[in-house]
């Protein structure tokens, strides 16, 4: 049990890790997360924490479905995974349908389908980000959009099966939700993932 601790958290570590090298770095003041008004520069730091997000979600995906790592540890990723979306009715389309087997699904099914599926952990790559609508203003948040190139590499009994390489597009979010600092609340600006479509089907 140890050790699967461990595991997972060098594995999210890395996640971080990777996003700073690779120049999603821009650094948010902690004074934005409460401002009124945001500037373009501040928008951009915040499109790139979506990223991050993104980034964060394959992870979540290589621990769930990975057969050899604890039971409770792999529900709790589902649970963290889909904190990340905006609302818990988010459907994808065309997203892993050699899991699936359906071309539109939601993200209970979905995260029960990899739970549950026939091979033993499947390693997931998320590159290639591009904001392709930043982030506007719409009714009383921010939306957006972020294409990317995901590659998933399928196992059973450890021995590499098949994979499969996808260009897909997700929403971003930027709301402002309540949270909780000691004994303070405060409004702060927070970044949600949702829908996400496959642009190769």
């Amino acid at each position: 049990m140890k050790k699967t601790t461990i595991i997972i958290t060098i594995l999210l570590l890395g996640t971080n890790l990777f996003s700073q090298e690779g120049g999603n770095n821009t650094v948010i003041d902690k004074n934005t997360f409460t401002a009124n008004e945001l500037s373009r520069f501040e928008i951009k730091g915040f499109e790139n924490h979506a990223i991050q997000k993104i980034e964060e979600y394959a992870s979540y995906i290589q621990i769930i479905s990975n057969k050899s790592y604890d039971s409770k540890l792999r529900k709790q990723a589902i649970i963290l995974a889909k904190n990340l979306f905006n609302n818990k009715n988010i459907s994808f389309k065309n997203i892993d349908t050699e899991i699936t087997k359906k071309h539109e699904i939601y993200i209970d099914e979905l995260l029960s389908s990899i739970y549950g599926s026939n091979f033993s952990k499947i390693s997931v790559n998320v590159s290639n980000f591009i904001v392709s609508e930043e982030l506007k203003p719409y009714e009383n948040h921010f939306k957006g959009k972020i294409t990317f190139t995901k590659t998933n590499t399928y196992y059973k009994n450890n021995k590499l099966i098949s994979e499969s390489k996808s260009l897909n597009e997700i929403e971003i979010f930027l709301i402002k939700t309540e949270k909780t600092f000691g004994n303070e609340k405060n409004i702060v600006w927070n970044v949600f993932l949702g829908e996400i479509i496959s642009l190769e089907r």
